[in-house]
């Protein structure tokens, strides 16, 4: 998997991940389509390797590439995860996130986009869906709502930026270059926020491999910037409701939960396939709100599948 970096339109420097098929570029290679995946919180597009390393997937894109056309895979790491740069403001709603999506698009010349996400990236991909509803090709919603917070949600989040932000007093000038590993290992407030939140994202059966797969989790969020996960936190507290947005989209969506989803169950995915007018729902046995990483195997051959059979036939008939 290549990496990318660019610097954006506020000068915030921009990375993540990427793949082209097929892997040997053809003379008369025509355009098929791009996926971008947008990554949950608080993580980055760490979160989409064990897919991406996937021998069996990589030979099936190739495979379809071939016979398709070109096919590319962008994993982006928003502003303040993985290596990219915080916004210098805090953002009042997901706007922000949906411009830096836009430009990631517009750098890369994008087309046919197939736009997804996993929880967070999910609220992401609706509301660029909002606001770009002609750009896509299909959607892809793993664990994710269209319902905008409660007030009691959005005063959690609050909660938690003021504790994070109390914590970050202690560092005065060095806020830019610290880690919440740092914030973990010296704060109980943060500390429990952490620990709270893996348990809640992590699907309950305790295994020797979910136990393992748990301790993954943790190093990836103690990876992340405290200021990315602060402004993460107030965009969602301030994102639109997107149901609406769900229900027009008028072209082809894939639904993917785990069975032990317990942030987004089983049953708001149900209701969002109610809700789209041409949605597949499918259901990862034994995984939590991380379906893709919890269980890449399945998750990659229901990928596969459904950008077979529903996103390939119609592009390719467009450009072959």
């Amino acid at each position: 998997m290549d990496q990318f970096s660019f610097q954006n339109s506020e000068n915030l420097t921009i990375t993540g991940k990427w793949l082209s098929f097929p892997l040997k570029e053809s003379k008369t290679l025509k355009k098929a389509w791009d996926l971008l995946l947008i990554h949950a919180f608080p993580f980055d597009s760490t979160i989409y390797l064990p897919n991406m390393k996937s021998e069996s997937l990589i030979k099936e894109l190739n495979e379809l590439a071939l016979k398709i056309g070109r096919i590319r895979l962008f994993f982006p790491d928003l502003p303040g995860f993985g290596t990219s740069t915080p916004f210098k403001t805090k953002p009042i709603n997901l706007a922000p996130y949906v411009k830096i999506i836009h430009e990631i698009i517009q750098k890369f010349e994008i087309e046919n986009l197939i736009l997804g996400g996993c929880s967070m990236g999910g609220y992401i991909a609706l509301e660029y869906t909002r606001a770009y509803p002609s750009e896509l090709a299909g959607m892809i919603l793993m664990d994710t709502k269209t319902a905008a917070d409660n007030e009691e949600q959005k005063a959690n989040r609050r909660t938690t930026v003021k504790k994070i932000e109390e914590s970050l007093k202690s560092y005065q000038r060095n806020n830019g270059n610290i880690k919440l590993q740092q914030l973990y290992d010296t704060d109980d407030a943060i500390k429990d926020f952490i620990d709270d939140l893996r348990e809640k994202i992590t699907s309950k059966k305790n295994t020797s491999s979910k136990q393992l797969l748990s301790e993954q989790i943790l190093l990836m969020m103690k990876e992340q910037s405290p200021n990315g996960v602060i402004h993460a936190l107030l965009a969602m507290a301030g994102r639109n409701d997107t149901t609406a947005t769900l229900e027009s989209f008028n072209k082809n969506v894939l639904i993917v939960v785990g069975s032990e989803d317990s942030i987004t169950p089983i049953e708001i995915a149900q209701n969002m396939k109610k809700i789209a007018s041409n949605a597949s729902l499918k259901i990862i046995d034994s995984a939590g709100h991380l379906s893709n990483f919890e269980n890449p195997t399945i998750f990659n051959q229901i990928l596969f599948e459904w950008l077979k059979n529903s996103v390939s036939p119609k592009i390719s008939a467009r450009y072959l």
